[in-house]
This record gives C-alpha cells, sequence and structure tokens, in this order.
C-alpha cells in the first residue's frame, strides 16, 4: 500500500532527537568560501581544466564545505558525488 511506503520513508528519514543542532540544517558560508579556484591548477602534463570543468569543481567544493550532499551529473548521466 501506497500510504504504508509514505509513513516508512518518512520514519526512516526521521532527524535522531538526540542530533546537535550544528548537524540538523546546512551550515551557511561566505561568498569567498564557496568560489576557490579563480584558475584551474595545473595537472600532470601541464593540463587545465575546461571553465565548464572549474565551475562543476568550484561547486562541489561549495557543497563540500557547507556539509550539504550533492550529486553532480552531465547529459550522459555520468556523475560524481560528494
Amino acid at each position: 500500500d501506497d500510504d504504508v511506503k509514505v509513513a516508512e520513508f518518512y520514519e526512516r528519514n526521521r532527524l535522531p532527537k538526540d542530533l546537535p543542532e550544528e548537524r540538523k540544517y546546512p551550515k551557511s558560508i561566505s561568498e569567498e568560501e564557496a568560489k576557490v579556484y579563480e584558475k584551474s591548477p595545473l595537472y600532470k602534463g601541464e593540463m587545465r581544466l575546461r571553465s565548464y570543468q572549474l565551475e562543476g569543481l568550484n561547486w562541489l567544493i561549495y557543497n563540500w564545505r557547507k556539509g550539504q550532499n550533492c550529486i553532480l551529473a552531465d547529459e550522459m548521466g555520468l556523475g560524481k558525488t560528494a
């Protein structure tokens, strides 16, 4: 029954009562903390990230610093989880 499944979902996703306040919500970070790389780091073989890759890297770092789970995917469905 759908109602039972919905109730089970909410029960599994309920936060524990003894969870510390700082763990209940993603922390807020400043704009400066959000943007990490203005320019791509240099990688093996003198390679650099393209602009869209750099934007994705900054977004992953932003979410990681907030303590927010995220998945970065493209139109092919390939993804990276942080």
